[in-house]
């Protein structure tokens, strides 16, 4: 996508995803405490943590669906209380937010026309092409396995092309040929220079793909051990 008055050019060295001491308190709890983070373009940064960790917190904060306590979050330059920058953010959680009794394609370009693109059907188009996913538009949402449902869920992340993607526990319950789709599919989105957050209590299918690795601890963020460089594909 070219830049433009709402998607302004960024220089290269600028991370499109800044947290600085960013705190959130649920009464007098802190579900996040002081996480200060950057999320580079065209990386793939693991987040790792047990249940309860503040691993879906964070992704919230980070999506603009939280708002920070205390702290500042930077989505491409823009403060995430600004819409523009909520825009810029693709956020796959654990619902698909996916109409059961539409097919794949009515729901995506519904999606479209709620982004407010300008060509829904040529979106919804594109953004099945990206996961592997053209077979699925004419199934209804609530005849599709579990598979099959986090590739059209990751396509409505995808169909306003945000250069930050969010994505909570994107491999649970998968089925190893979606999880070999889905790593080529991140692999794709890396190279493409997407920044990728993905959280996981399990670094089984996606260690060897990680340019960082980070661990939330009661709330807390801590520097998690890399794994060895050779492990690593190249970007």
């Amino acid at each position: 996508m070219k830049p433009g008055p709402d998607r302004p050019h960024m220089a290269p060295e600028r991370a499109p995803v800044i947290c600085r001491d960013v705190t959130r308190f649920f009464g007098v709890r802190a579900a996040v405490r002081g996480v200060t983070l950057e999320l580079p373009r065209a990386s793939l940064t693991l987040l790792l943590g047990a249940n309860g960790a503040g691993k879906s917190t964070l992704l919230r904060l980070l999506a603009g669906a939280l708002h920070p306590s205390q702290g500042e979050i930077l989505i491409t330059g823009l403060p995430i209380r600004d819409p523009r920058a909520r825009g810029r953010i693709g956020l796959l959680g654990h619902e698909s937010l996916l109409q059961p009794l539409l097919t794949v394609r009515e729901n995506l370009e519904f999606y479209a026309v709620l982004y407010g693109l300008d060509r829904p059907a040529a979106a919804a188009r594109q953004a099945l092409e990206r996961v592997r996913g053209p077979h699925l538009a004419e199934i209804k949402c609530g005849e599709l396995s579990q598979g099959m449902r986090q590739k059209a869920a990751l396509a409505r992340t995808l169909l306003h092309q945000p250069p930050v993607l969010l994505l909570d526990e994107a491999f649970a319950s998968l089925d190893r040929a979606t999880v070999a789709d889905l790593r080529e599919v991140l692999r794709e989105l890396r190279q493409a220079g997407h920044a990728i957050l993905l959280s996981t209590h399990t670094e089984e299918f996606i260690h060897d793909m990680a340019d960082q690795r980070i661990q939330l601890e009661r709330g807390r963020l801590r520097t998690a051990a890399q794994p060895p460089a050779e492990a690593r594909p190249p970007a």
